[in-house]
């Protein structure tokens, strides 16, 4: 229970934010647990730069955060550096009323009959990339799965078809978001008056997708295609409540947020779960068992209603959280777990270590796919998306594209871990990700 008299302040390591800020960015699981295990489930990190922040992980904590009034909490500075890259019109950093206002005209692209029919572009775009694969073939799974990814934005949110269609765009945007300088400390020095000289071929690549995303919206918008299914069309056609639609400059930063926020996110959760499918026998045969049941290339909506391969994309999501924290400002006093919080402090509900209390998960370091049959978790107690009015309105794709790529993966091919190699979470621009790939081969090709 939150106490009656608030806590002058949160405790944390007497490091300093420098060396806070190393750990965080080059180890941030394990320096997170530690903190955990030294000053409980609610602790400030000091981080220098990238500023302070109060981690919390009690169910009860995120609940009272997620489900605060806008004019209370907002994004704030947590996606505020996303602004240079997405535009201000996108869903992430939009508040208040306008933020609203965009979900409520996103929404119907994400409606689960839309999805389902984005399950036939996810399995072509998974069988042009392995197509070549035979016995022994070894392949980077973040790789293989990245291409995949984009290729699927590309047919199911642009509607774009052949392999030239969109060249240029998937050109930038795959060679922008593998940039090893691109993450958000990058982002937040591009939008300085005077940012790096060495940034500025950087600046000039986003520009670019920019202009071909607004180029491709015009041309849709002068050429309508009837009933095409994809989230462009989908997009040109929302109306809000006054009859009034998207310019083409906000359906460009609608866009791009899709683009950004799909992208790397979804194929770092596959490139963990061929990992983790791989690493576990077990896993791996009651899965083929259970696909084996709807039949040699069914509708890919048949897998959406299998137990065992819903609990096993949720598991992965569980253990390693593709993003770990999310972050909301303080903007009027604010009174949770104790303490009083001022305007302009940043609360950060910890995925991770949420994901990790033994309270919730028994053996939480353990891939057990088998606790999400035996038990249903709160919004409070799995939040692989975050949570409250600003939960990822892409998560439905996510999971469906994850389940479909798996279920397609087992049903073809019998896949290894490569050896020499020692597989930990690391840092991935915005992302936490397999190190080395993981690098995969290839042990059966089933006929």
């Amino acid at each position: 229970m939150m106490s009656a008299a608030p806590h002058h302040a949160p405790p944390g390591p007497a490091a300093p934010p420098l060396a806070q800020a190393l750990r965080w960015i080059g180890r941030p699981y394990e320096f997170m647990r530690e903190c955990a295990q030294q000053f409980g489930d609610v602790f400030a990190l000091q981080l220098g730069s990238h500023g302070r922040f109060i981690a919390f992980s009690r169910p009860d904590a995120l609940r009272a955060i997620f489900t605060a009034d806008a004019a209370i909490l907002r994004v704030g500075v947590g996606n505020a550096v996303l602004k240079p890259f997405l535009g201000p019109g996108s869903l992430l950093v939009l508040e208040g009323d306008e933020h609203l206002r965009e979900r409520r005209l996103v929404m119907p692209a994400f409606h689960n009959k839309a999805i389902g029919g984005y399950g036939e572009i996810i399995r072509e775009a998974l069988l042009a990339a392995t197509g070549d694969w035979r016995g022994g073939t070894e392949f980077v799974a973040q790789e293989v799965l990245q291409n995949v990814s984009i290729d699927v934005i590309l047919r199911a949110v642009f509607g774009l078809q052949g392999a030239q269609d969109g060249a240029d765009l998937k050109r930038e945007i795959v060679s922008f978001l593998n940039d090893r300088r691109f993450s958000l400390g990058l982002l937040a020095q591009l939008d300085e008056a005077n940012p790096p000289e060495e940034l500025e071929a950087f600046r000039e690549q986003f520009e670019r997708i920019g202009r071909l995303t607004k180029t491709l919206v015009a041309q849709r918008r002068s050429e309508p295609r009837a009933a095409e299914g994809d989230m462009l069309s989908m997009l040109l056609e929302a109306r809000d409540e006054d009859g009034r639609g998207r310019t083409d400059d906000e359906l460009r930063d609608e866009l791009l947020t899709l683009v950004a926020t799909g992208y790397e996110t979804t194929a770092t959760a596959l490139a963990w779960g061929v990992y983790w499918i791989a690493e576990r026998p077990g896993v791996r045969e009651r899965l083929r068992a259970e696909i084996a049941t709807v039949g040699p290339r069914p509708d890919p909506k048949a897998y959406g209603a299998l137990e065992y391969l819903d609990a096993t994309c949720k598991e992965i999501l569980r253990i390693y959280p593709i993003v770990p924290s999310v972050f909301r400002e303080v903007v009027r006093p604010f009174r949770v777990a104790g303490y009083l919080f001022e305007p302009g402090t940043v609360l950060s509900p910890s995925i991770y270590l949420t994901h990790h209390r033994p309270d919730l998960y028994e053996d939480p370091d353990a891939f057990e796919p088998e606790r999400f049959l035996k038990k249903a978790y709160s919004p409070y107690e799995y939040l692989p998306f975050g949570g409250g009015a600003r939960r990822c309105i892409g998560m439905s794709l996510a999971v469906h594209e994850m389940k479909v790529v798996l279920a397609t993966l087992l049903e073809r091919f019998e896949l290894a871990v490569a050896p020499g190699q020692r597989v930990v979470p690391v840092r991935r621009s915005v992302t936490m990700g397999p190190s080395s790939g993981p690098r995969m081969v290839v042990q059966n090709v089933y006929s």
